[in-house]
């Protein structure tokens, strides 16, 4: 058996519902894991002290990312479920709609500001408690 082989062989042990938690490899390395109700994976420690966290949202698409190298990711979804937001916390930002099909678009960063400011704009004037007619007359 080679060097390469032998890395990647482990021992596993698993939980009553059969989810790994705990893998010895051949070279000493152990890893960790733990699982939400739903057996999701939400966590998981290695002995190089290396660690990654996950949370789901109710319908089991993940909905936050982050290890201890500093990477942190994020993503939303619509009330079917469809991916509508995703980022990182290296300023990567993408916003998606969908047709009548169903088909996924891209939501462009010239249309992503304008939404934004439209309801920068109903806020103001919520909260403002006046009306655009008022507004333009002052």
């Amino acid at each position: 058996m080679s060097e390469k082989t032998k890395q990647f062989m482990a021992v596993e042990k698993c939980d009553d519902r059969g989810n790994i938690i705990h893998k010895k490899y051949y070279n000493g390395d152990e890893v960790w894991y733990e699982y939400d109700d739903a057996d999701h994976m939400i966590h998981v420690r290695g002995s190089s002290g290396a660690e990654v966290w996950w949370g789901y949202n109710e319908n089991g698409s993940i909905t936050y990312h982050r290890n201890t190298e500093g990477d942190e990711s994020w993503w939303d979804y619509d009330n079917d479920n469809r991916l509508i937001h995703c980022g990182n916390n290296e300023g990567y930002e993408g916003w998606w709609r969908y047709d009548e099909e169903s088909k996924q678009i891209e939501i462009t960063k010239q249309e992503m500001m304008e939404i934004k400011f439209r309801k920068q704009e109903q806020e103001f004037l919520s909260r403002e408690s006046i009306t655009k007619f008022e507004l333009i007359e002052l």
